[in-house]
């Protein structure tokens, strides 16, 4: 990557209600963490820079969501997380295996919706997203309502989701992806919600198998984290960000 160009720098400002240019500073000042004190950016617009994006990959309970959160909360000013989690269709048009909803089979997505919101943020726009995320909408759970949240192109977004590799379309326009493996009774020990067990044997299990297990060989990086921590994972992660 060439860090000699310039990038903007943006702050949200509340009147107006819109980003205004504060200033330019080096690229490469800003891959090192070196942001002025008190400035947010909001998006790297500058015509020759365009944000660098990473699969986050592995079966549901591979610690995905944990990471992104992670490095979204240490790094606020460098990266941004899009949650395929977002983009599930309504449950009248989920695939079913037999009487069951089957919401880990990639037609159970709008991949298209994903793609074109993620060329945008490539040209450094941002986008609207209904989300579900908990940092971001805490009600979730209660509610069961997603919320529309405004998501800026940042130095590296990260998107994060158990069936990303198994769109072609998706792995074209990613820079780099890696894969969080992990064997599944590990994963359902972690796994929080839903935790049905016809679902797992008739639905995770096979779906697993058949559309995320297979993925592996598209990932740059496939990281056994079966026995790391959380703090190990992240250590292992940030060495492969830092050096792309």
């Amino acid at each position: 990557m060439d860090y000699s160009q310039n990038f903007v720098l943006y702050i949200k400002s509340k009147n107006p209600p819109v980003a205004q240019l504060v200033e330019q500073i080096p690229f490469k000042d800003k891959v090192l963490g070196s942001i002025p004190s008190g400035r947010t950016i909001i998006s790297c617009m500058q015509k020759n820079i365009k944000p660098i994006f990473i699969g986050i990959v592995g079966g549901s309970g591979a610690g995905k969501t944990t990471l992104c959160d992670t490095l979204i909360t240490k790094y606020p000013n460098k990266i941004e997380a899009i949650r395929l989690d977002d983009y599930f269709k309504p449950k009248e048009k989920q695939p079913k295996v037999g009487d069951i909803l089957n919401f880990d089979h990639p037609d159970s997505l709008y991949f298209n919706k994903l793609l074109n919101d993620l060329k945008k943020l490539s040209k450094g726009n941002s986008v609207i997203i209904n989300t579900r995320n908990i940092q971001l909408n805490p009600k979730y759970n209660e509610t069961k309502i997603k919320i529309p949240f405004e998501f800026h192109s940042k130095p590296i977004i990260l998107v994060e989701g158990f069936l990303i590799l198994t769109n072609k379309k998706i792995r074209e326009l990613l820079d780099k992806s890696i894969y969080l493996d992990i064997e599944h009774n590990k994963r359902w020990a972690r796994r929080v919600h839903f935790k049905n067990k016809k679902y797992e044997k008739k639905v995770i299990i096979p779906m697993h198998n058949e559309h995320i297990e297979p993925t592996k060989k598209y990932a740059d990086y496939i990281i056994d984290v079966s026995d790391l921590g959380k703090e190990q994972v992240l250590e292992k992660i940030e060495k492969i960000l830092w050096a792309i």
